[in-house]
């Protein structure tokens, strides 16, 4: 037990926040029996998790990130305490829908490689470890802070037919404005050319909401590199045709002409073949059975069964309200415990005050004081 909560923490501090499903994907749970729910909730009584509501991708939907006790533990197990910053843990990250989207994006790749043979995610490294791999010195302090903010979402190494596809992500939610998107995209492709030796095969996709985003991202970035035969292979995909149609689907748009393209087919490096027990996620072979919300889905066609009491309920596309399951109402009675009784004991006085009035109203009534009698029936 203790091995699989310290690497349900080791996950969170990585990729900083993520929703139950997401946790269950990376290590090989599913709904129902073996759920992954039990273990969140023994991680938050031991107040070393915390949730977040998350309202942008459902209504009553929420997310898991670490105390700020928990990811001080985390960052000494793997010696990074020069690194550990207090301040990024005291509440939940900003920028929460860009990480879950950067995070649902890499488990619909595991998710999708369980059913392709010697294929799949053998490395994934969240934002601040990206950050801190391509470092570059700055003069300016400035310009440091600016890149610092200017920083990609995610990096992962997916395998498959002999080549390793190396993965840069950024996210664009549709809110960011063209001078934004021009300077991000900008430091992107700065950062992958001073890191990379061999930048042709390697990839930097974005991930986007709203209809013009991506053909911004496409504009912005033929316009960067039009004097660059060597660039970093860019395409752009809708978040939401990922989660529908199938994250490895010919839906990325590429080039000045928009070609479609799948992500199995773009290039990579060559790769020996990989070992089972290395790629994140392939230990089982499993069908997740999650409530749905559109993105962050089990995109399984056939009927969805409840996590708790296996009754068939209906596949619903699109958003809709989160109602959980009884594991994660578990979770919520545990964090509202105190809140549960402080309002219960403002309860219990209101319903003591409330007899004693009703009484001396009554008292009132049978001495034939008409006015309090009205009072009594309007509140009643």
């Amino acid at each position: 037990m203790s091995s699989i909560l310290s690497d349900i923490k080791e996950s969170m501090y990585e990729y900083e926040v993520l929703t139950a499903q997401q946790l269950g994907i990376i290590h090989s749970y599913e709904a129902g029996k073996n759920s992954i729910y039990p273990l969140i909730s023994k991680l938050y009584k031991n107040d070393e998790i915390r949730k977040v509501n998350v309202p942008a991708i459902g209504r009553g939907s929420k997310a898991y990130f670490l105390t700020l006790k928990a990811a001080r533990k985390a960052a000494e197990a793997r010696q990074e305490e020069h690194l550990f910053k207090e301040k990024d843990w005291e509440s939940a990250p900003g920028s929460i829908l860009n990480i879950l989207m950067t995070n649902q994006f890499f488990c619909e790749i595991i998710r999708h490689s369980r059913e392709i043979p010697e294929s799949g995610l053998s490395d994934w490294i969240g934002r601040r470890s990206l950050a801190h791999r391509y470092a570059i010195e700055y003069e300016d302090k400035k310009e440091e802070k600016k890149a610092k903010s200017h920083r990609m979402h995610g990096y992962g190494v997916f395998y498959h037919e002999g080549l390793k596809r190396l993965i840069h992500l950024e996210v664009f939610t549709g809110n960011e404005t063209m001078p934004v998107m021009q300077d991000k995209l900008e430091s992107h492709y700065h950062t992958m050319k001073l890191n990379l030796q061999d930048t042709t095969k390697a990839l930097l996709l974005v991930i986007y909401l709203g209809s013009k985003t991506g053909e911004r991202a496409l504009k912005i970035w033929n316009k960067i590199t039009q004097q660059d035969g060597k660039a970093p292979y860019f395409a752009v995909a809708h978040f939401e045709e990922i989660v529908t149609e199938g994250v490895f689907a010919p839906l990325w748009l590429h080039g000045i002409d928009k070609i479609k393209a799948s992500i199995l087919d773009m290039p990579g490096v060559k790769q020996h073949s990989y070992q089972l027990e290395d790629m994140i996620g392939k230990q089982k072979k499993i069908k997740f059975k999650f409530k749905t919300i559109k993105g962050f889905e089990d995109l399984d066609k056939m009927n969805i069964q409840d996590a708790t009491d296996n009754k068939e309920i209906e596949h619903v596309e699109g958003y809709q309200e989160n109602v959980g399951t009884k594991e994660e109402k578990d979770i919520e009675e545990g964090q509202d415990m105190q809140g549960v009784k402080d309002k219960q004991a403002m309860k219990d006085d209101e319903d003591v005050k409330g007899m004693k009035d009703k009484q001396a109203m009554k008292d009132n009534s049978k001495k034939g004081n008409t006015e309090e009698s009205n009072d009594e029936i309007y509140f009643s």
